[in-house]
């Protein structure tokens, strides 16, 4: 289904790429003193001109169909004038290079590399507020649809997201181990010729014999 508030996430990113890149060819051109690097520079700003008009469009549209609150609504109005700022900026300096059949400016480069500067800057924090928007406000954000499954991996580690049901019940530990409770006490034999109540009376236990000829003792 078609969504239009999904579409100026998929174009904004080519104005602010592109903008970049002919900044950077610029400077270069400007170091190496090369005119190629400023025949990319020229290609890079046309084309960060038509895709800054593509998403300034997108954007409207979006923000006249996405449910916001007033304080996204407050930073979307910043990013909007912003968008504004960055497409007026990149208006001139394409309409100045189209005047000079694409070259780069000899008279005046320094204050055209500034007006540059300014549209880059400009990019980078209108790019901030519009992560601002998704990140913090959570606008155009869609749930993450919930799965029947416990858990996933990272890495190939697996764990669970609070579903309560994989936790293991502890095991108490069992009351003597499977070992005497007279564990720890001395048994001594009784001697040859000791019948086991002479050798209880020596440790001063009380004995008792039953019938049986079995013996135990307290």
């Amino acid at each position: 289904m078609f969504d239009i508030t999904l579409w100026h996430p998929k174009v904004v990113h080519f104005p602010i790429a592109l903008v970049l890149v002919a900044f950077v060819f610029d400077i270069l051109g400007v170091i190496k003193k090369n005119p190629l690097y400023y025949r990319f520079a020229w290609i890079n700003l046309v084309l960060a001109f038509f895709a800054s008009i593509v998403a300034i469009g997108t954007g409207l549209l979006a923000a006249n169909n996405v449910p916001h609150n007033d304080l996204a609504h407050e930073t979307m109005e910043t990013h909007e004038n912003l968008g504004y700022v960055i497409g007026g900026i990149l208006a001139v300096l394409t309409f100045w290079r189209f005047r000079l059949k694409g070259n780069f400016p000899e008279k005046g480069k320094w204050v055209y590399l500034l007006v540059m500067l300014i549209g880059v800057s400009t990019v980078v924090v209108s790019s901030d507020l519009g992560g601002k928007m998704v990140y913090e406000f959570g606008v155009a954000v869609k749930a993450v649809p919930q799965g029947e499954s416990e858990g996933h991996s990272h890495d190939g580690e697996g764990h669970s997201h609070g579903n309560g049901n994989d936790t293991q019940p502890m095991e108490s530990p069992e009351h003597d181990n499977g070992k005497d409770h007279h564990e720890g006490e001395s048994q001594e034999t009784p001697s040859e010729g000791e019948t086991p109540a002479a050798a209880g009376q020596k440790k001063g236990k009380e004995v008792h014999k039953h019938d049986d000829g079995s013996v135990h003792e307290h």
